[in-house]
């Protein structure tokens, strides 16, 4: 599981946060860091929420569960 804190100023290697827009766009950098397989993302937002989210990599492509 990756947990990525959403009020921490981004990690440009890994992924960036588009704060006005409410988006998060993970990096190619980050699916090199990864094995193929289920992803589970667990994002923390500032409000307090907690969002979890599964992806799954498969050599250069990645799907949405």
């Amino acid at each position: 599981m990756i947990e990525i804190a959403y009020f921490i100023p981004p990690f440009s290697d890994a992924y960036n946060a588009d704060y006005n827009n409410n988006i998060v766009t993970l990096t190619s950098n980050f699916f090199s860091a990864c094995t193929d397989g289920i992803i589970t993302l667990k994002l923390h937002f500032q409000s307090g929420e907690v969002l979890q989210y599964n992806i799954t990599k498969s050599g250069t492509t990645v799907k949405s569960n």
